[in-house]
């Protein structure tokens, strides 16, 4: 029979006890939810908030400050003014800053921005009690917008240095009575406050805030309009700066809603009141609709983003030579960043016109937006859900079209006839080769957005030609249909040179296949003959001529050659197919007179194209170039992969898989060094290629986008070049700069050539993130990457992120009780320290639960819809660090089914629970445990094949509980029980034995049998979080979290199974959070056979973690349970098996967790518990560190 207990903290926690215990912060990934820029002494300083922590980077994104301004309030606002001190030549800002019902001041002394000496000083947090919208310094304080329309005013006090908000100066002025959500202060002139306030209710409010004199301190409002248009909330509103308009002074108010639209109101009248001495303010109207009251002032609309508009802001006036331009930018729940124009015409009034966008952020929400001017235009920073924080240019000059960044001509004025341009082929950024069908060839140089083209050649035969570029001979190779090789050199002389071949070969396709030269051989080419054959051509340049052999091809049955691609070092040759094939062909030479193919791999991009093949070369591929090679392929299936051929026994494995977010055309990819990589051997991966009626250049290393050309879709003859492609193939690694080279597009639209070039990237990454929506799912790999952790994680943006954590006794930083106000070493919340080096995209629906197998070779996911993936993972893949497969996937019983998979366990059959590892090679089985929210539990068996999609599900046993919602399981080790939790508060005890005995032949069939469920209730409502560890062979340890704010630990033995014997207990601590409890964890397990020593770590929506120690006396079990039931108390029996003792607790930067994962142990012994046999656990670390996940992530060091 079951027994629990509920205690109070003074039941169990020793009095007068002293706990050394240390949380410290080590790094940190949240929403960037405040961004502003300004600047100090001629130079650009960004301010950042990324939940309490303020973040300052210097203008080449170097992080110079990282300090803590809240406790747990995340930063809203800031606002800076220049000030000076007194006998002292350091640039001083003072900040003010915002979040939530605080507000307080800072002031910032800058005594060098290149050696990074800044200090910062903070006074006094200020609870305003209403939540602030917006505020501003004035002359001698501040003022601050409440969500009740109502100013709050302020002295602020000066102490040595230091400001501090003066709370007796207190001065409230009330606006228009309404509830807001969004408002905007200007300050027009020391004696006047503009108040723009967007309502609930659509609704837009304009009041000013003014005095007569500045010796006055009283302030009066007056308000001065009520505008009515938009057809929901009001997100964001905008003052302008003055303006002059049709001869004529003015400021426009920009407002935008979750109608997506936004629109523009002239609110010049602002100031014609502010000295009448009446101040009457005019009551509002709640509701939308049409007013009989509302004013007719918008002066331009528009339809903008795909979702709800969170802000805009004014870029600025355009002063041209005959009208004005007024930019405006603005971002919404898509992540869009987009620019708009307000184009004043003596027609139609001012045309509010889109000019371009981007979306660099993923997932949902750009949180804040800020800009800065310099002399090419407005500098842009947008600051996402996904804690990534980007910085691009938008060029007034290419939003304007003076100088556009397209350039269009005719194809016929460059033929000076009907003839079309039939290929493209990039000499450089700024030069191409073009042909027609005749066989002419032209030379098309793009200078400053003028075309200038030149007539190079005419094939005295008739018949079109191909060309293809040769970077290691410097030469355009054209190849004649109806036979002949020459080429063209790529110097501005464009010299025509002869190519000698035994015989003359009719070409009617042909690639370069030597891709990255280390040798000094011949150059291959292969090519496509119209008599259906097949050559590699070796070619040496010789003087002002080439020379060449050939081998023959015997391709496979149905292979029709589309990509191909030489390993020189292995002299192996891997060609793709139209229809989804590799061909490898091993020990391939120049000498060669005949190949034949020896692996033939179908359907590695199912029936597609295989679109290119890229080496990625390894770091000791120089000391042993013979033992194997990895190539990259790209399909039009809109999947790249990786592959590894090892050598000489040629056998070949596909190790990675990814669909990246546009396609479904993947046209090639090229490997380039990153900003951060320069100097190692670090690469980044760029895929390009079509997504609808664009073409894109993506960054799948970094996962943003380089480029987006809308070109009409991948139907037409089109050509990209990137200098930073071209320069990494022929030049050394220290040429090579992200940050510069030229990216040109060419296409033919509409019988015109068009040609897009952009010199260097259009955007910078300053701060880069994760997840852009909830993080619901953490694991932990129990296998290290060159001494990383990899932690994988999922959210309800479908994705699954693998992460490297590296050593966290290299972060130094300092305890969270000191963090607030203090500087932290550079870095110290640095997002660095987690780097993102895959994502997984297989699922449909919002991530639930994630887990490893104990060999870390398998990550299993569950998500909504019934879905249940396995991944396989390949350490050590160059360029992409860990390769992930989507391995198998388990069949649905109803292919409609809505219900989710909320959690699983798994071990390895036949063995204990995380023990009995196999050997690499080896195909173990799972036995898997689902809980699914329609109420019942799964057990299955999986074994995975050699090959994916041939891995086998068999359903064991299904377990129906009820109508209530299983929201945990977990798989015991002996003997086999299964331990559910649901919405109803109860653990639920199942014996699984007879299914999961592997020496029985039937256990199959016995599953049709039906089990006893024993139940034992421990919250009040759901069980939210449960970790379960073993403490021997017959006891383990259960932690739980409940919906009901409550921590249980429980002791379950069985030894013995009859009804009469507790095999439960629990001590229950009922307000052990102020909110649901939603992660828990087992941190660290010590102790004897009798006596063990438990940390669990508890995590709650009140974004409290805190660290509790439990002591299991597991000896009192059995001196309880031969003890007759009257004579026994439970409450003392139960304080003498377990005592439970809160030792601290901190807050987490985190809001709505929803996991917390172990990730990483010191001290004298970090083998897992679970892993014991029973005798002795292993002696307790005294450090650990724990990841918390929710809307972000935060690494924590706890310490002990």
């Amino acid at each position: 029979m079951p027994c629990s207990i509920k205690v109070r903290f003074s039941d169990t926690v020793p009095k007068n006890r002293t706990l050394n215990f240390f949380w410290q912060t080590q790094a940190s990934c949240l929403p960037v939810t405040a961004l502003h820029a300004t600047r100090v002494g001629g130079r650009r300083v960004l301010l950042a908030g990324a939940g309490p922590n303020l973040e300052i980077f210097g203008e080449d994104g170097q992080t110079l400050l990282s300090t803590e301004i809240f406790k747990v309030q995340p930063l809203h606002g800031f606002h800076t003014r220049c000030d000076t001190l007194t006998g002292s030549t350091s640039n001083v800002l003072s900040i003010l800053f915002w979040g939530g019902k605080l507000v307080r001041v800072g002031r910032l002394v800058i005594t060098s921005l290149e050696a990074t000496q800044l200090d910062l000083q903070l006074g006094d947090e200020v609870d305003i009690r209403d939540w602030i919208l917006d505020a501003v310094f004035n002359e001698l304080g501040i003022f601050v917008l409440t969500a009740h329309n109502i100013l709050a005013n302020f002295v602020v006090a000066t102490d040595g240095h230091a400001l501090n908000i003066d709370q007796n100066t207190l001065h409230t002025i009330r606006g228009p009575g309404s509830f807001l959500y969004s408002g905007d202060l200007c300050v027009a002139d020391s004696n006047l406050l503009i108040v723009a306030a967007g309502t609930v209710f659509g609704e837009i409010l304009v009041w000013t805030c003014s005095r007569n004199g500045s010796g006055q301190l009283e302030w009066h409002a007056s308000a001065k309009h009520a505008f009515n248009g938009h057809k929901g909330s009001v997100f964001g509103v905008t003052i302008s700066p003055k303006l002059v308009l049709s001869n004529r002074p003015t400021r426009l108010l920009a407002s935008c809603s979750d109608d997506r639209t936004i629109r523009v109101w002239d609110i010049g009248d602002h100031g014609k009141l502010s000295s009448e001495p009446d101040h009457r303010v005019i009551s509002t109207e709640t509701g939308f609709g049409n007013f009989s009251n509302s004013e007719k002032s918008e002066v331009a609309s528009a339809w903008g983003h795909a979702s709800r508009i969170w802000g805009v802001h004014f870029a600025g006036p355009l002063e041209r030579s005959e009208q004005t331009k007024i930019l405006l930018l603005s971002r919404g729940e898509d992540t869009v960043c987009q620019l708009w124009s307000l184009d004043p015409t003596p027609e139609a009034g001012i045309n509010l016109l889109s000019l371009c966008s981007d979306r660099h952020h993923s997932g949902k929400n750009a949180w804040s937006m800020c800009l800065d001017n310099d002399d090419q235009g407005p500098v842009v920073f947008t600051g996402g859900a996904d804690g990534q924080i980007v910085c691009r240019h938008f060029s007034l000059l290419n939003a304007l079209d003076d100088h556009p960044s397209k350039t269009s001509i005719p194809a016929k004025e460059i033929t000076k006839s009907q003839k079309a341009l039939k290929q493209y082929v990039p000499i450089s950024g700024s030069t191409c080769f073009a042909s027609t069908d005749a066989g002419d060839v032209y030379s098309i140089i793009n200078e400053n957005g003028e075309l200038k083209y030149t007539h190079l050649y005419n094939s005295p035969l008739r018949g079109g030609i191909m060309m293809c570029r040769a970077d290691t001979l410097g030469v355009v190779l054209i190849a004649q249909q109806r036979g002949g090789l020459f080429a063209l050199t790529t110097d501005r002389d464009n010299v025509l040179l002869a190519v000698s071949l035994p015989t003359t070969l009719s070409i009617v396709w042909f690639q370069v296949a030597c891709t990255n030269r280390r040798l000094a051989g011949p150059t291959c080419v292969v090519a496509a003959l119209a008599n259906k054959e097949t050559m590699a051509i070796w070619l040496r340049r010789e003087g002002n001529s080439l020379r060449g052999r050939y081998t023959k091809l015997l391709l496979p049955d149905s292979f029709v050659v589309a990509a191909c691609c030489y390993h020189e070092s292995s002299q192996t040759l891997v060609l793709g197919s139209r229809a989804g094939a590799l061909a490898v062909y091993a020990a391939v030479a120049a000498e060669s007179s005949v190949a034949e193919a020896s692996l033939c791999v179908r359907h590695i991009h199912g029936t597609d194209c295989v679109s290119s093949i890229t080496i990625l070369e390894t770091p000791d591929e120089s000391r042993n170039p013979t033992n194997g090679a990895y190539f990259l392929t790209t399909g039009r299936d809109g999947v790249y992969a990786a592959h590894r051929l090892n050598l000489p026994d040629v056998t070949f494995s596909t190790i990675h898989t990814s669909r990246p977010p546009f396609g479904p055309y993947i046209e090639g990819s090229y490997l380039t060094l990153g900003e951060e990589s320069l100097g190692t051997d670090s690469n980044e991966l760029i895929l390009y290629g079509f997504r609808s009626t664009s073409f894109i250049v993506w960054n799948e290393t970094r996962q943003s986008t380089l480029l987006s050309v809308e070109c009409g879709g991948a139907h037409r003859t089109w050509v990209y070049y990137d200098s930073i492609a071209s320069k990494s193939t022929i030049s050394k690694v220290d040429d090579i700069r992200t940050s510069g080279g030229t990216m040109s597009f060419i296409w033919t639209k509409a019988g015109s050539l068009n040609w897009s070039m952009r010199d260097g990237r259009d955007h910078t990454v300053i701060r880069t993130g994760g997840h852009g929506r909830e993080i619901k799912a953490v694991a932990r790999s129990p296998k290290l990457v060159h001494g990383d952790v990899v932690i994988a994680t999922g959210a309800e943006d479908t994705n699954i992120q693998l992460s490297l954590l590296s050593d966290g006794e290299k972060h130094h930083t300092a305890p969270l009780a000191t963090r607030e106000g203090s500087l932290l070493p550079h870095n110290a919340l640095d997002d660095a320290a987690f780097r993102s080096i895959a994502t997984l995209r297989g699922h449909n629906a919002g991530l639930q639960h994630l887990l490893f197998s104990p060999s870390g070779d398998y990550l299993f996911s569950s998500a909504g819809r019934e879905e249940f993936l396995v991944w396989k993972l390949t350490p050590d893949v160059p360029c992409i660090k860990v390769g992930t497969v989507l391995w198998d996937v388990m069949p649905k019983e109803d292919e409609d089914s809505d219900a989710r998979i909320m959690d699983f366990d798994l071990r390895i059959k036949g063995t204990k629970k995380g023990v009995g590892v196999p050997g690499e090679g080896s195909h173990e089985s799972f036995i898997v445990t689902l809980a699914y929210s329609n109420g019942k539990s799964k057990i299955l068996e999986y074994t995975p094949a050699a090959v994916r999609n041939q891995g086998t599900f068999v359903t064991l046993h299904q377990v129906h509980y009820g109508s209530f919602c299983i929201m945990q399981t977990s798989l015991l080790s002996s003997p086999s029980q299964m331990i559910s939790a649901g919405t109803n508060g109860f653990l639920n005890l199942n014996q699984l034995g007879i299914f999961l005995d592997p020496g029985s032949d039937d256990y199959i069939q016995a599953a049709q049998s039906t089990d006893t469920t024993r139940l034992h209730k421990i919250h009040q409502s759901s069980i939210l979080s449960m970790d379960i560890i073993a403490l021997d062979t017959t006891t383990s340890l259960i932690a739980t979290g409940g919906d009901d704010n409550a921590l249980a630990v429980t002791l379950f033995s069985n030894c013995h199974l009859s009804q009469n014997d507790r095999l439960f207990r629990t001590v229950v601590i009922p307000r052990a959070h102020a909110a649901a409890l939603t992660a828990v964890k087992v941190a660290d397990v010590s102790g004897t056979a009798n006596v063990y020593t438990a940390t669990i770590v508890s995590v709650g929506n009140d974004q409290r973690v805190k660290a509790w120690r439990a002591r299991i006396d597991v000896s009192e079990t059995g001196s309880a349970r031969d003890r007759p039931h009257a004579t026994t108390s439970q409450h003392d029996t139960l304080c003498e098996v377990i005592q439970v003792e809160r030792l601290s607790s901190a807050w987490t930067y985190v809001a709505d967790v929803s996991g917390v994962e172990v990730v990483r142990k010191y001290g004298i012994d970090q083998q897992a518990p679970s892993s014991s046999e029973g005798g002795e656990v292993p002696r307790s670390s005294d450090k650990c560190e724990i990841m918390v996940v929710g809307v972000g992530m935060e690494l924590m060091s706890v310490s002990w």
